[in-house]
């Protein structure tokens, strides 16, 4: 099984977002308990929460789903294993980093608001350096999206190979 998930590309998106799915879902219901949603609602960390279900949980789907579907519409291979590679590691990483760093800058953010009453339009100073984060993470997602582009449309545009077989008479 464990073969399966390393080389299979759309497996490994699928899993993977699966996996996304569920922390998500987890987080949804921890926040949704009063204590906590007190302290984050209006923050930054739904913001992360959302881009993780978003990206992560549904793009990691999605991706996996037109990775498996549309070679098969098509009738010819993947035009490139080791980009789908390169996007799924740019894209972990870029999800993964993001949500923290969007976590993170919620966390900050109600804790200047909570704790010294500091205004809303004021505490964007305490996420700036969070921003920078996501920002970097957040190309990272976008590269890899534009690398799934360029391999489905390399993968359609592709034309089929025509064996010759050449008899030896």
């Amino acid at each position: 099984m464990l073969g399966q998930v390393t080389n299979n590309i759309p497996l490994r998106f699928v899993i993977t977002g699966a996996f996304f799915y569920l922390a998500v879902s987890i987080q949804g219901s921890i926040q949704s308990l009063m204590v906590v949603n007190r302290f984050v609602h209006f923050s930054q960390w739904t913001v992360g929460h959302a881009h993780l279900a978003l990206l992560g949980g549904f793009g990691f789907i999605s991706t996996g789903a037109m990775y498996y579907i549309i070679p098969r519409i098509v009738g010819r291979p993947l035009w490139s294993q080791n980009l789908a590679d390169t996007q799924y590691w740019l894209m972990l990483f870029g999800i993964t980093g993001f949500f923290w760093a969007l976590t993170a800058a919620g966390l900050a953010q109600a804790s200047a608001w909570v704790s010294t009453g500091e205004q809303v339009f004021r505490a964007v100073d305490v996420v700036k350096p969070y921003f920078y984060l996501r920002s970097w993470f957040g190309t990272m997602i976008w590269v890899g999206g534009w690398l799934q582009l360029y391999n489905l449309y390399q993968t359609v545009r592709r034309r089929k190979e025509i064996l010759v077989i050449e008899s030896a008479t």
